[in-house]
């Protein structure tokens, strides 16, 4: 066995050499109590508290700069459709006034009673009080007030081929004819709760000038008058909120200036049309063809009342409304197959966070319409009679 120099039980261990000893334990001192002496305990040991590593805290992933931001457009947007609806509202109420005052004033001077004998009178005055001076005046100054917060250009004239625009104008006729049947089947509705619905009278056209006046009255001048007041100035306005807030707005607004139950339902459904093929098309000529075309089936009907007869007008408008739903069933297949309907799918942008929906868009409108929306509904009420 070999030896250890620092083992001490060996003989050549140094002399200076101490051998490690444990650690001395703390001891606690007790004086002497009575007759018991004084001793010593093991002193008493901190008792250690369990050791708990800090928990890191999780990272908040929210940019709140980007939330601000986002909140301020939401807000923004907001008041920028409120401020649209005050200033659309006005026009509506100026335009109520215009055609009232125009009727006061022919009160005023003994004709008033040519509106309801005179179809050549009635048609003029159509034209001038109400399309030129209650329509297009106020809503181009509604839209020169509006310009800097609207769509450009304010009448989009993009150019179509000729057979796309014979495609779209189909379809748009297509579109009219179904909602004409849409409308009938709300009339009978109505009439199965007791109540009918009824729109003003106008008087017959009874000569040649006559009958020229009713084309210009009630096809030409509204086909492009009322698509400027509505699918220009309007929707321009309206357009830069989202496409489709832009043409269901305009379109219950296009309804309510009708002024009665059944031309709301129909102008409605086929404003719905008409703001759909401008936005596609970026074009309003095709919604202006389409429009005077619709209107021009009643005026065809009632110019050959005049001259051949209430059957032949039958048959002739009969024949149109066929033709053009048979035309509309076949734009619509052509733009399915070869998918021009809809617009070519974009890449998918990423949603806005707290952008408003179109439900709330369309709220935001309310205030600036609540006016004119009574007054129209009012005037809508007094031809829904009880049977």
């Amino acid at each position: 066995m070999q030896n250890n120099p620092l083992d001490p039980r060996q003989p050549n261990t140094p002399v200076n050499y101490q051998a490690p000893t444990p650690q001395q334990q703390p001891m606690q001192y007790h004086p002497p109590l009575g007759n018991q002496p004084a001793y010593y305990t093991p002193a008493p040991q901190p008792v250690q508290q369990p050791y708990y590593a800090p928990q890191p805290q999780p990272q908040s992933n929210i940019d709140w700069r980007a939330v601000n931001y986002y909140k301020q457009l939401r807000k923004k947007e907001r008041n920028d459709i409120i401020l649209k609806g005050a200033v659309i509202g006005a026009t509506l109420i100026v335009m109520i006034i215009v055609e009232l005052i125009a009727v006061l004033l022919l009160d005023a001077a003994g004709k008033s009673t040519l509106l309801d004998t005179d179809p050549t009178f009635a048609n003029c005055f159509n034209i001038i009080a109400v399309h030129v001076c209650a329509l297009a005046v106020p809503f181009t100054l509604m839209w020169l007030i509006l310009k800097k917060k609207a769509d450009k250009p304010l009448i989009p004239t993009e150019k179509t081929g000729k057979l796309k625009a014979f495609i779209w104008i189909c379809f748009g006729m297509g579109c009219c004819m179904a909602a004409n049947y849409i409308t009938n089947a709300v009339i009978m509705l109505y009439e199965a709760f007791g109540y009918e619905l009824t729109q003003p009278e106008f008087p017959v056209a009874n000569s040649v000038i006559s009958c020229i006046a009713l084309v210009f009255s009630t096809s030409i001048v509204p086909g492009i008058f009322e698509e400027y007041a509505f699918r220009c100035c309007t929707l321009s306005a309206l357009r830069p909120h989202g496409k489709a807030f832009g043409v269901i707005a305009v379109s219950i607004v296009f309804g309510l200036i009708h002024g009665n139950m059944i031309q709301f339902v129909f102008a409605m459904l086929v404003g719905l049309a008409l703001g759909f093929i401008t936005v596609r098309t970026n074009s309003v000529i095709p919604a202006m063809i389409v429009h005077a075309l619709n209107n021009g089936i009643s005026v065809l009907q009632e110019i050959l009342e005049y001259t051949s007869g209430e059957k032949v007008a039958e048959y002739v408008s009969n024949g149109f409304v066929i033709a053009w739903i048979i035309l509309g069933i076949g734009a619509l297949a052509y733009m399915l197959v070869k998918k021009e309907l809809l617009p070519p799918k974009q890449p998918k942008q990423p949603k806005v966070p707290y952008a408003l929906n179109l439900a709330e868009k369309l709220l935001c409108l309310v205030p600036g319409f609540f006016i004119p929306f009574v007054i129209l509904i009012y005037e809508t009420s007094q031809y829904i009679t009880k049977v």
